[in-house]
Order: C-alpha cells, then structure tokens, then sequence
C-alpha cells in the first residue's frame, strides 16, 4: 500500500489529525504527519518561505518515501490544495493523490 503522507495547512500543526491518524491506522494505513517549516518544525537556514519554497520543501518530504504515495491536505493548506496543488500533483510522478 501506498504511504500516506498528512500534510497541515497554515497556521495549524500536525494536531489537526488526531481524529484521522487513528482510524487510518486501524484500517490498516500508516500515515505520516508532515509539518511545514515554520508551522511545527524548524526552520532551515537557506528555506524560502514562499509558495515554491514550500511545494519544494513538501516534494522533498515525499521523495524520501522512495515510491509513490498518497497525500492528505487540509482544503487551506498552501501546500496540497487549490489550484496551484493539484497542477503539481498532476503532473509529479511520486504523488499518487
């Protein structure tokens, strides 16, 4: 199965899934909560907090898990949703949704 990346949006942190996390789990999922620099983990010296800072930043994320996978957003996360989230989705080949 795929892995299943939780991606928060602004201004929140990784709690906003602790009513999701545990139901992915028992269903046999293994999901992986990502926070955004600035927003629940720390800032890299060189990141550019801007929107390619951020989908570069998410993209590196996900090619650490080595394989396709899917990913989660909330509907006002900068990273994964919108307009600007699906075109790269679309197009990304490691992305699955």
């Amino acid at each position: 199965m795929a892995p299943l990346a939780l991606v928060h949006g602004n201004p929140e942190t990784t709690a906003v899934w602790d009513h999701l996390a545990p139901s992915l789990e028992v269903a046999g999922r293994d999901p992986v909560r990502l926070s955004p620099p600035g927003f629940g983990a720390a800032v890299p010296p060189d990141f550019q907090a801007t929107p390619a800072g951020y989908r570069d930043w998410l993209v590196g994320e996900l090619e650490r898990f080595g394989e396709p996978a899917s990913s989660v957003s909330r509907r006002d996360s900068t990273l994964g949703s919108g307009e600007s989230g699906r075109r790269w989705r679309a197009t990304w080949p490691l992305v699955r949704s």
